[in-house]
């Protein structure tokens, strides 16, 4: 209770048989919880203090009981130490050695922990690449997230869920498990509404794109209207010949009233295209269409937004 940890604390293989209090502690920038299993009552991290030197506390969770283990992620991120199998008490040798050069001979049997597989390795001379999988690594998150779930603490959720998406996009990344649209859905998920959990910031790209097509549709307006998507009651026949307004002006609210148009338009009638549209202005052609599918893409999150109720 009240207690205060330096940079770091180590509970490795610590036995918690009447749990542990660490109400108001203040965390170190590092705790080891590595093959904490044997724990009585739950261990409540929630009202922990923050680091005094750091944003989180890294937290290394492998082989220990989580379900016991109660976190707000606002305070803790999940920590994978290179040396996590060098331990006599871990478990499942197969998922936890990542590689061993197939050139080597190595004879495991009767060989009852892994640290002693690590010391036979080390002995004959074979590498090891890692200490603890990406499929280890995935099972610790994916156990978090349904404790965090479980104990209904949604803003940790997010925050560890958003963490764990990160980490399997950079696992991609580095194992070139990727195609030229992987990044693009990686950056399009976090900026466009941060994995889902940011709706709101679809209205805000929605407002910006139109106020972009805008801006540069008033370079093209005229060229828009007559000769690929005709308007007809924004034809400039029709504006020219009314009194009263600035010429300037109105011609830039045509061009916003056009720009709307096309942008919030569900559907578009090919009939209704300039003849020889596509043939004569390919890449006017190609920006009107830009204009009318980011707007069917805004449309879209909208609706699932507002029927959704999220």
């Amino acid at each position: 209770m009240s207690a205060y940890f330096h940079s770091k604390a180590n509970f490795e293989n610590t036995v918690f048989r009447e749990g542990a209090n660490f109400y108001k502690a203040i965390l170190p920038d590092t705790m080891d919880f590595r093959f904490v299993k044997n724990v009585g009552r739950e261990i409540d991290f929630t009202y922990c203090l923050p680091p005094r030197y750091s944003n989180k506390c890294l937290i290394a969770l492998a082989d220990a009981d989580i379900s016991k283990i109660k976190l707000r992620m606002d305070l803790f991120k999940l920590w994978f130490p290179a040396d996590s199998v060098f331990n006599e008490n871990s478990t499942g040798i197969d998922s936890i050695i990542a590689k061993i050069d197939t050139s080597s001979t190595l004879d495991i049997t009767g060989i009852d922990s892994a640290k002693s597989v690590i010391d036979t390795v080390y002995k004959k001379g074979i590498w090891v690449i890692d200490s603890l999988t990406y499929d280890h690594k995935v099972s610790i998150y994916e156990q978090l997230l349904n404790k965090i779930k479980d104990d209904g603490l949604k803003e940790s959720y997010k925050i560890l869920d958003i963490d764990y998406r990160q980490f399997k996009y950079e696992h991609q990344r580095r194992e070139n498990q990727w195609n030229v649209f992987t990044p693009i859905g990686h950056y399009w998920n976090v900026h466009w509404w941060n994995y889902g959990y940011n709706k709101e910031k679809v209205f805000w790209w929605t407002f910006l794109l139109l106020f972009i097509f805008t801006l540069l549709n008033i370079t093209c307006f005229n060229k828009l209207n007559e000769s690929i998507y005709p308007i007809d009651f924004l034809k400039r026949t029709d504006y020219q010949i009314l009194s009263g307004y600035n010429s300037s002006i109105y011609y830039i609210i045509c061009a916003a009233m056009y720009t709307a148009i096309i942008f919030f338009r569900l559907k578009i009638s090919v009939s209704n295209f300039g003849k020889g549209a596509i043939r004569k202005h390919p890449w006017l052609f190609t920006y009107f269409m830009l204009i009318y599918v980011s707007g069917l893409i805004c449309l879209g999150f909208i609706a699932n937004i507002i029927f959704t109720g999220d």
